[in-house]
């Protein structure tokens, strides 16, 4: 009577558990279940960190196409084109990594508004494909070097720098060096008393230009 009776609540056992089982992956569950040695390694795993970029606002240039825009802000951007990192404190002889993107129109997004770069030196040096860049909404104001910023820019016939705060910019050695197809330049918006370095700005560029 005793076996009878273990053999039944075995069998009630062995059906709630299939029950269980089916009922878990037909709820889209599935076949592998964790034991609790499993369960408790797979908790002290550390999870994936956020990344730094972010933690807050970033730059980055986003190339399109043609069009290379800059953004200062927590999106990652990529969905929209190439997604390059910019740094603030600018770059050399080597080039940025937008360079060789092939775009012929630059401009910077209104985030960029809170973007503070201490320097924009070699920033669009060898970008020879550029025709037009905007620096509306490019914050400048510390800004202190800005040589050979548009050095080699070959294609270049327009940048737009109206708006630029330059009152603590004390480098434009070079700035437009070899713009052979740039038409105008202001330079009014420089303070004589602050820059410092401003040798070869216009080498191999016939640019009008206003003091």
């Amino acid at each position: 009577m005793k076996k009878v009776r273990l053999t039944a609540i075995m069998m009630v056992m062995a059906l709630a558990m299939g029950t269980l089982f089916c009922s878990c992956n037909a709820a889209g569950g599935s076949d592998y279940y964790e034991t609790p040695a499993q369960a408790s390694i797979q908790a002290s795993e550390p999870q994936t960190a956020v990344p730094v970029e972010y933690n807050g606002p970033k730059a980055k240039a986003v190339c399109s196409g043609s069009r290379l825009t800059f953004y200062y802000d927590t999106e990652d951007h990529t969905g929209k084109g190439t997604v390059y990192e910019v740094n603030s404190d600018g770059y050399n002889s080597q080039g940025t990594p937008w360079m060789n993107s092939g775009f012929i129109m630059a401009t910077f997004d209104a985030s960029c508004q809170n973007w503070n770069p201490e320097s924009l030196a070699y920033f669009f040096s060898n970008c020879t494909d550029a025709v037009f860049i905007d620096l509306t909404n490019l914050n400048t104001s510390c800004t202190t070097n800005m040589s050979r910023m548009f050095n080699n820019c070959t294609s270049l016939v327009s940048v737009d720098m109206k708006n630029l705060d330059t009152s603590k910019v004390e480098k434009i050695d070079c700035m437009f060096r070899h713009c052979t197809t740039l038409l105008a330049v202001d330079l009014s918006i420089f303070n004589p008393e602050t820059v410092s370095g401003s040798y070869g700005i216009f080498t191999g560029c016939n640019a009008s230009v206003t003091y």
